[in-house]
């Protein structure tokens, strides 16, 4: 079947924009990527999150340019810092708990 995907518009404010998307890869794991808007043919960085089942729910901080990435149905919030130049995207932290995000 179908699996779900988001896409948060992000910059702005004198930082490059970017289009960041969550969804699946072709072996179902969790994935995001970020995009130039202008050149849209291959991801300025793409990265597998893991393998759980439930849709990533991407949030986006526009005045501390970070994404939170909460996967429906598990307790895991991701945090991660955009930034203009490679690699575009740094992991800061993950907030883990047994009770599930609705």
């Amino acid at each position: 079947g179908v699996k779900g995907s988001r896409i948060l518009f992000t910059g702005g404010a004198g930082r490059e924009e970017r289009l960041f998307s969550v969804g699946f890869s072709r072996s179902s794991d969790r994935c995001f990527a970020i995009h130039d808007p202008r050149n849209l043919d291959k991801p300025l960085a793409k990265q597998n999150i893991d393998t759980s089942s439930g849709i990533i729910m991407p949030f986006y901080d526009y005045d501390t340019n970070m994404v939170y990435l909460a996967g429906k149905g598990d307790g895991n919030i991701r945090y991660y810092e955009l930034a203009d130049a490679k690699p575009f995207i740094h992991y800061i932290s993950d907030y883990k708990s047994s009770t599930p995000q609705l």
